[in-house]
């Protein structure tokens, strides 16, 4: 985080005290000075956190949609996608299923690249990475496609 300009360290968690452990273990004092934007929100309302006009260049979300059933997961990248620049990645990791459905019911949750690919409603290019992950999750890179959407709002619900 010591490389990121004051301000360009954003986090968003659907729990609360998700976050407070971060700020209580993980951050050191001089990450305080980058001043951190961070929110709660467990429906992933980007407009909370950005600007209007303001794009991302990339984003990662590691461990988090092993948190997440499909329906989320969708939501998610439905939510960020108007707040990224076209070509920009976000990085993801999934626990890998090796057929198309989502499982389980609770966590950690499973997913699919192709199940993926398919709620990117092509939108995204998905990529899956070599690099290993010490807790055998998958990282896939998304590069967003197109052209940038307005920033109309976020859905949720």
């Amino acid at each position: 985080m010591t490389y990121l300009n004051p301000g360009n360290y954003l986090g968003l968690d659907a729990d609360e005290e998700v976050i407070q452990a971060g700020f209580d273990h993980e951050l050191k004092e001089e990450h305080f000075l980058r001043e951190p934007r961070v929110c709660v929100d467990p429906h992933f309302t980007f407009s909370k956190m950005l600007k209007e006009g303001e794009l991302l260049d990339y984003a990662i979300a590691q461990s988090v949609f092993t948190h997440l059933p499909k329906k989320m997961l969708e939501m998610c990248l439905e939510n960020i996608y108007p707040w990224m620049r076209e070509g920009a990645h976000f990085v993801i990791t999934i626990f890998e299923s090796k057929n198309d459905v989502a499982w389980p019911t609770a966590e950690p949750f499973y997913h699919s690249v192709n199940m993926i690919r398919s709620v990117t409603k092509d939108k995204w290019s998905v990529i899956p990475s070599r690099w290993r992950h010490e807790r055998r999750q998958t990282w896939l890179v998304l590069t967003k496609k197109g052209l940038c959407h307005t920033q109309e709002g976020d859905k949720h619900g």
